[in-house]
């Protein structure tokens, strides 16, 4: 790689310096009528009103466009050559399965530009792919590297000071500037009627959700506390170092486990490869280290320890997973809704309540006997007469004419109305859902793991049995997930109506979304850079910039991967992934070319 470029050889990753510094910070409110399936159980009906991912989407998509032109106009000037690499091969087979899976999906138009609020059709993850490989070729020499690095140190400081000033109680999207910016004009005379959902102190950022907090700067903070460790230049060493524990402040503040556990695998491999350097770097690494325990003291101090409570029971989730105890209430709760012909029955762990329509309302237990009833005209509610039944709650009523059963839960009911088809669930919207049996694969017992994603997970992966190539199209995830499931909606979330948008796994989003063709390409992408990086920073000298440079990326590329099997790919985080990515293939590239000389 040269030392230093030409000027006109920066513009071609201007695009890309964009996607680092701009696209992450965007948020601003885009109301998108919604039609078709999706519009009947979106919980805000017939519209999205998005501010975190339909703009992100949108401009990642043009500024991409805009480094493809840039990309083709280089190449028919002879002025760049492309890259002998593998990493074609897979990405080309996850480009063709996506398409696949989008002509293939009964939801095309999901599948082409994105469920609401995510916005991750096959266009974006056709330009993470894209994306990803333009960089790869673009980047040719240490001043690009130091610009893109340099790129993400702004976006990073710029989304953890926000953060942070929000886990404060001071979020600048709340206050009259905040929501001038992040609202079109003709919502201006209604400032104050803007409602922040996220919770009291909620750390988000402009991502959208604290869990991607924890995924970006699962990234950031090893990227750039190796910098820290490994640079000579003190006023670099500075400014990386600051910038690393803002993004660990942040992502203390935003209580993102996965992302943690990102941090601490990456920290552990950053142990092993600077295994021989680390005690000539014992002044920087106790300066650093205090500095952060005081941060993370007072983070943790504003809440009365919640912070640090919270991240410490990851080991108790990792027990309760690795043995065959249940981490599920062994109390007599509610397991399946049955249907047959005229009668609707409520299996419970214990016991059942059949609802007889075939005449008057009758109620029966598992052994067919009539349960008697007194039924209060004033709330339709039904007050079972036996001690055995007290606890349980039901009303009985009409809807549009038919008879209604409902289970009165103490938050949303679950209501099933008798229809001339049979009996149907009430979903979001009054839309109908079927009565029917829910699959499920494994983690039974260890549902709550990782805030309900053993929940979601042991009823995601009958879905990949069913579709297995190709899956169901990109980002249909909320459209193919059994939301009828509404008994494991009530005893895991207490919410029967809750709309479940995305799997919390990268891997698992993957393989449903576009199949397993597209998972097993993904996975060799993954795989081609780690044990790239693997062997060449096995035994790392750190005589070039470019090493020192090569391991700080390959750290934070590693954060993200761990943090993706709890987090899901997001618009708000995956292109800077995507990019870091290129970049680290293009590093990579050049440290092996050089030592085949």
């Amino acid at each position: 790689m040269k030392k230093m470029p030409q000027k006109s050889e920066i513009y071609s990753i201007i695009p890309i310096l964009l996607i680092l510094v701009v696209v992450p910070l965007i948020v601003h409110l885009k109301v998108v009528d919604l039609t078709g399936e999706i519009s009947n159980i979106w919980i805000q009906g017939k519209k999205n009103l998005d501010f975190f991912s339909y703009y992100k989407a949108k401009y990642f998509i043009i500024i991409s466009l805009i480094s493809c032109v840039v990309f083709f106009v280089k190449l028919s000037k002879n002025s760049l050559k492309i890259k002998k690499s593998f990493l074609y091969v897979p990405s080309f087979v996850f480009i063709m399965s996506a398409l696949i899976s989008t002509l293939l999906s009964e939801y095309s138009s999901i599948a082409f530009f994105g469920a609401p609020d995510r916005y991750e059709g096959f266009f974006v993850i056709l330009f993470y792919i894209l994306i990803m490989l333009l960089t790869f070729n673009l980047t040719d020499n240490d001043k690009k590297i130091y610009l893109l690095i340099n790129a993400l140190l702004v976006s990073t400081v710029i989304i953890s000071i926000i953060a942070i000033f929000q886990y404060f109680k001071h979020d600048i999207f709340q206050t009259t500037l905040g929501r001038k910016l992040i609202l079109p004009k003709e919502f201006w005379p209604q400032l104050d009627k803007l409602q922040f959902t996220l919770g009291e102190r909620a750390a988000y950022g402009t991502l959208y959700n604290i869990n991607y907090v924890g995924s970006f700067m699962a990234i950031s903070f090893p990227l750039f506390l190796t910098l820290t460790f490994l640079l000579k230049d003190l006023k670099q060493k500075t400014v990386y170092a600051i910038a690393a524990l803002l993004a660990l402040s942040s992502l203390f503040a935003s209580l993102s486990r996965a992302g943690l556990l990102g941090i601490v695998v990456s920290i552990m491999l950053l142990l092993f490869i600077l295994r021989k350097y680390l005690f000539k770097q014992w002044k920087v690494l106790l300066s650093f280290s205090a500095v952060a325990v005081l941060a993370i003291i007072i983070i943790n101090s504003v809440t009365n320890g919640f912070v640090l409570n919270r991240f410490a029971t990851l080991k108790k989730e990792a027990k309760s997973f690795l043995t065959t105890s249940s981490n599920v209430s062994t109390k007599n709760r509610l397991k399946e809704i049955k249907t047959e012909k005229n009668t609707l029955t409520f299996i419970y762990k214990n016991d059942s309540l059949k609802f007889d329509l075939s005449d008057n309302l009758k109620i029966y237990d598992a052994n067919n006997k009539e349960i008697k009833f007194d039924y209060n005209f004033e709330d339709s509610s039904i007050k079972f007469i036996d001690e055995q039944y007290k606890d349980r709650n039901f009303g009985f009523g009409n809807y549009n004419g038919m008879p209604l059963i409902q289970l009165r839960t103490g938050g949303s009911p679950i209501n099933v109305v008798y229809t001339v088809e049979g009996f149907k669930i009430i979903g979001p919207n009054n839309s109908y859902l079927d009565v029917k049996p829910v699959e499920k694969i494994g983690f039974e017992g260890k549902e709550y793991l990782g805030s309900n994603r053993g929940y979601i997970w042991s009823r995601t992966l009958p879905l990949i049995k069913k579709k297995p190539l190709f899956g169901y199209g990109p980002d249909t995830f909320i459209l193919s997930y059994p939301q009828h499931d509404v008994v494991g909606k009530l005893n895991f979330y207490y919410d029967p109506l809750i709309v479940l948008d995305k799997p919390h796994n990268i891997f698992i989003q993957t393989a449903v979304n576009t199949g397993l063709v597209s998972l097993i390409a993904l996975l060799l992408i993954f795989a081609l850079y780690i044990l790239q990086s693997l062997k060449i920073y096995y035994n790392p000298t750190f005589e070039g910039i470019n090493e020192i440079y090569g391991v700080s990326i390959f750290l934070g590329i590693v954060g993200y991967i761990i943090t993706g099997f709890f987090n899901d790919s997001i618009v708000s985080v995956a292109p800077v992934f995507w990019v870091l990515l290129g970049v680290g293939f293009a590093v990579n590239y050049y440290i092996s070319s050089k030592r085949q000389v």
